[in-house]
Formats: structure tokens, C-alpha cells, sequence
């Protein structure tokens, strides 16, 4: 489901990891979002986990436009995984609350 708003965001592959957690972070505050809740964006079955995949659906659904592959990249960037592939969702949670402060 879409939310309505404001203009989409298209973020190329070679954008910053930065640019998309603040594109993020300024999507979840324009909508009310507060930062807590994105866990059910990126893991919507509340398995304890998110992927790239996620990370992607959550984005989109938040009008910011970033391909498949640029999301993994990001999870693969901090994710503790071997497989690179996920991290659990308090992390990313964590991950977005540490940004927020730095941003």
C-alpha cells in the first residue's frame, strides 16, 4: 500500500548508504513514523530478521525509489551475517537510531 505525499525519491546505485538512511529517516518522519516502527516496515512477517528485499518494499512503500540490488548492498554493509544476506531487524532499528543522531 502506498502512503500519499509528497514526490518520490529516486535514489541511484551510487548513491551513500548516508542517502538513504536519511532519505528514510525524512520519509518516516513526514509520515509520523516514528523510528521504533520501521521494525514492521522491514519485517513485515515479524520473523526477527530483514533483508534487502524488505529494505526495498519498506522503502518503496515509503516513496523512495532504490533497486534490489542496492538495498542488499546496504544490508551486506553492516549486517554481521556471513552470508551477508540479512541482520536482525533491532539491528537495522539500531542502526537507523545511531544515523538519526549522526544525520
Amino acid at each position: 500500500r502506498r502512503l500519499l505525499g509528497p514526490p518520490r525519491v529516486k535514489l541511484d546505485d551510487d548513491c551513500s548508504d548516508e542517502a538513504i538512511f536519511r532519505a528514510l529517516l525524512e520519509k518516516l518522519d513526514e509520515n509520523g513514523i516514528p523510528i521504533p516502527g520501521v521494525a514492521g516496515l522491514v519485517d513485515p512477517n515479524r520473523t526477527g530478521n530483514m533483508n534487502g528485499v524488505n529494505l526495498k518494499d519498506c522503502l518503496s512503500g515509503l516513496g523512495v525509489d532504490i533497486s534490489q540490488d542496492r538495498a542488499c548492498e546496504l544490508v551486506k554493509d553492516y549486517t554481521m551475517d556471513p552470508s551477508g544476506s540479512h541482520m536482525p531487524t533491532k539491528g537495522f532499528v539500531a542502526l537507523l537510531q545511531a544515523q538519526a543522531k549522526k544525520l
